[in-house]
């Protein structure tokens, strides 16, 4: 699989009327105040396994907003972070958008260092 035929989405023509799959998201977020990603987030969290309801908990709580702000500081202050997407590698190694390769070569020379 390529990287990019992992993050297409293979709507049938014959899913939703047109532009319906754009809308809907838009809609959920502008004018239902709802993030559409909540969702996806959700079920990928207990498709690796964690209990429904301990994902609810966290998901509908403030639990870690303390240490995701601690990370964002973190990222800032040390690798000068700012903004998304962004990728620390072994604490030492970081990198923003970038293309498959360059990842590749993060990663490997991450592996090649490694104690």
């Amino acid at each position: 699989m390529t990287p990019t035929g992992c993050c297409t989405w293979p709507w049938p023509k014959a899913a939703s009327p047109p532009g319906r799959a754009q809308r809907a998201p838009a809609a959920s977020y502008f004018v239902d105040a709802q993030n559409p990603a909540d969702a996806l987030l959700r079920a990928s969290a207990i498709m690796t396994g964690l209990h429904a309801e301990r994902v609810d908990q966290v998901l509908n709580s403030d639990e870690f907003d303390d240490a995701v702000e601690a990370d964002v500081a973190e990222a800032r202050a040390t690798y000068g972070a700012t903004g998304v997407p962004f990728f620390v590698v072994d604490q030492r190694r970081h990198l923003g958008r970038a293309a498959t390769e360059a990842f590749n070569r993060t990663l490997e020379a991450a592996w090649n260092d490694r104690d």
